[in-house]
């Protein structure tokens, strides 16, 4: 899922180092949230993470890749 931003397309998830990228998307649904607001916290990102638009674009693609993932299980 892109975030279309004055008529550009943008992946949140392109902000993160691919650990963390890797650290989110094998996050529990119920968690992803909080830790997205942690790691936006953090000194690396300084608060530059559209929290909303990354988990967003995570269980957007959880739900893609998982139809059985549709309905948080």
């Amino acid at each position: 899922m892109h975030t279309s931003i004055m008529g550009r397309t943008f992946d949140p998830l392109a902000l993160l180092r691919p650990a963390d990228r890797l650290r989110l998307l094998n996050t529990d649904d119920t968690h992803l949230l909080g830790l997205v607001l942690v790691m936006n916290r953090s000194p690396r990102y300084r608060n530059r993470l559209d929290a909303v638009g990354l988990v967003a674009a995570i269980l957007h693609q959880r739900r893609t890749a998982d139809p059985a993932h549709q309905h948080g299980h």
